[in-house]
C-alpha cells in the first residue's frame, strides 16, 4: 500500500519512493525509514522541481539511504538531521553516517572551492561528491580506505587529486567526467581499481602510480580505465624506477605512449626560468633564481615550510633555496610565472 501525502509517496515499508514537491527546503516526514533510489530522480518521478531543491531535512526515524539518491538535486546546498537520529549526522551541511566514518553526501551547490575530508572518514560513499562543480580541490586524509563508485563523478572543476597510502580500493567510475582533472597520484596501497575510473577525464596530463608490479599477481584488478585515445597519447604515466618493462606489458598501462620511470628517485633536475629545481632526501632544492618562489601540493594547497611558523615561501631568493617537505608526493614549484612539477620521495 502506497501512502500519498501532498509532496511524497511512502510505501508499506516506510520507504520514501517519490517526491512531488516544488523544491526549496524539503522536510522529509517523521516515520520515513528509508529513501529509495528514485525518490529524487526527476526523470522517473516526472518532477521538474527536483533540481530546485536547496536543502533537505532528514527525520529522526531515517535508517537507510539508497546510493545515488541525490544525484539530480543540482541546487542542493545543505542537509540537516532531526535530533534523535542514530544513523546519520551532519556537519556544516554535509551528510555523514553517525560516527562520521563514511561521508554520505557533500551537497552539490555548497559554497566554497575546497574541502578537507575529516580524518574520521574511512569510506567516501557512492557518488558522495557527484556534480560538485564548485570544488577545485579535495584533501583526502590517510584515514580513508575505500573510495566507492562515482565518488567524485562530474566534479568538473577539480584539477588534481592525491590518493594517500591508506586507500585500498577505488571503485568503478570514481573520477568519471572530471573534465578538468590534470594530475592524479595513486598510492601503492591501492589493491583494486574499478572499471572506467577515468571515463571522460579528457584533460589528464600526468598519472603517478607507485606499484612496483602492475600485474594481476600483485592483486591489482585492471578493468578498462576509461582513458581516451587522446589521453593515452598525450598524458604521461609516471612509474617507479626500473619498472618500464613491466608497465609496458601490463593491461591498460601499456597503452600509454609516454611512460616515465624515476618517480621514486626524487632527484631528477629540471629547469624553470633558468632556475634548477630538484629534490633530494625530502627536500626541494632550487638553485640560480632571483624570482619569487612558492610551493603547493598536488591539490593546490599552499605549503608553508618554516619551523617558526613564519611565511618564508614568498619573497626573493638568491643562490640556493632549500625547502624541507614532510610528506612524499608530487609538488608544484612556482618560480616567477613558471610552474614546475617535482616529485619528493
Amino acid at each position: 500500500m502506497i501512502l500519498k501525502l501532498p509532496d511524497f509517496e511512502i510505501d508499506e515499508n516506510d520507504i520514501l519512493v517519490n517526491y512531488y514537491g516544488a523544491g526549496g527546503h524539503v522536510v522529509i516526514p517523521e516515520g520515513v525509514k528509508g529513501i529509495g533510489e528514485d525518490a529524487f530522480n526527476g526523470s522517473v518521478t516526472g518532477n521538474s522541481f527536483i533540481s530546485a531543491i536547496t536543502s533537505i531535512s532528514l527525520p529522526s526515524t531515517l535508517e537507510s539511504i539508497d546510493p545515488y539518491v541525490f544525484d539530480f538535486c543540482d541546487a542542493l546546498a545543505s542537509f540537516s538531521v532531526a535530533t534523535g537520529n542514530t544513523n546519520f549526522v551532519t556537519e556544516n551541511g554535509i551528510l555523514y553516517n553517525i560516527d562520521k566514518t563514511t561521508i554520505v553526501r557533500y551537497p552539490q551547490a555548497k559554497a566554497g572551492d575546497s574541502f578537507d575530508i575529516p580524518n574520521t572518514v574511512e569510506t567516501i560513499g557512492y557518488s558522495a561528491f557527484w556534480h560538485c562543480t564548485n570544488l577545485v580541490s579535495v584533501e583526502i586524509p590517510t584515514s580513508v580506505e575505500t573510495i566507492q563508485e562515482a565518488a567524485f563523478g562530474e566534479c568538473s572543476s577539480i584539477i588534481s587529486i592525491t590518493i594517500p597510502n591508506s586507500v585500498k580500493s577505488i571503485e568503478a567510475g570514481a573520477f568519471m567526467y572530471c573534465s578538468k582533472l590534470e594530475t592524479i597520484s595513486i598510492a601503492g596501497s591501492v589493491a583494486f581499481l574499478g572499471n572506467l575510473i577515468f571515463l571522460n577525464c579528457s584533460s589528464l596530463q600526468d598519472i603517478y602510480v607507485y606499484w612496483q608490479n602492475p600485474s594481476d599477481t600483485n592483486e591489482i584488478t585492471y578493468s578498462r580505465l576509461g582513458v581516451s585515445n587522446d589521453v593515452y597519447s598525450n598524458a604521461t604515466l609516471h612509474i617507479p624506477e626500473g619498472t618500464v618493462e613491466k608497465y609496458s606489458a601490463a593491461t591498460n598501462w601499456k597503452n600509454f605512449t609516454n611512460i616515465t620511470d624515476g618517480t621514486l628517485t626524487g632527484c631528477k633536475k629540471t629547469q624553470a626560468n633558468n632556475a634548477v629545481v630538484y629534490s633530494y632526501n625530502r627536500t626541494i632544492i632550487i638553485e640560480n633564481t632571483n624570482d619569487a618562489v612558492s610551493v603547493y601540493d598536488i591539490t593546490g594547497r599552499y605549503v608553508s615550510i618554516n619551523a617558526s611558523g613564519k611565511d618564508a615561501m614568498h619573497g626573493v631568493s638568491t643562490g640556493t633555496m632549500t625547502i624541507p617537505i614532510t610528506q612524499p608526493g608530487v609538488y608544484m614549484v612556482r618560480i616567477g610565472n613558471t610552474i614546475q612539477k617535482i616529485v619528493v620521495k
